[in-house]
């Protein structure tokens, strides 16, 4: 049996229709063979490809709003999660490089979160599963962008 390490719950503006899953280092200490990320942008033109990932870099595409806020949770784990579904309309896994092993949502215009998840091993390759599910109900701020559209999970466990 596998058991959740950290979570890390934030939100993230999402500006046409996308948001980024950033290792602290960045384009920095990325393999020379690490796709880039506008070759990584291009596959989300396919309808059917809504999250990517390359070393140190995760693209998320939204199709609820080109801007809003989303709520995400980041987990790490020790193993394969088990699966889950409740609650998750669909999900994809994928592997990812990370260099630093620090995680933080970035905003398409570039803008980090404060909060970051500790993955406490640097320069490995980890499995991530990204689950989209529906908001907690659609709510107004006052000259914000509308939230609760949207959530999403981003679970990651060591690949073996």
């Amino acid at each position: 049996m596998t058991d959740l390490i950290e979570r890390i719950e934030d939100t993230i503006k999402v500006d046409a229709y996308q948001f980024m899953l950033m290792d602290n280092d960045g384009s920095a200490n990325r393999p020379a063979s690490a796709l880039a990320i506008e070759d990584l942008g291009a596959q989300l033109k396919n309808p059917d490809v809504w999250f990517v990932a390359t070393a140190n870099i995760a693209i998320v595409k939204s199709n609820v709003a080109d801007w809003h806020v989303a709520d995400v949770a980041l987990e790490l784990w020790d193993g394969h999660p088990p699966a889950d579904d409740k609650g998750w309309i669909k999900s994809v896994t994928t592997q990812m490089y990370c260099s630093s092993g620090r995680m933080l949502l970035v905003q398409t215009l570039g803008r980090p979160s404060r909060k970051s998840l500790n993955l406490r091993a640097a320069d490995r390759t980890w499995s991530v599963r990204c689950s989209l599910g529906p908001g907690k109900g659609e709510r107004y701020i006052e000259d914000g962008p509308p939230q609760g559209l949207e959530s999403y999970r981003l679970q990651f466990w060591p690949s073996l």
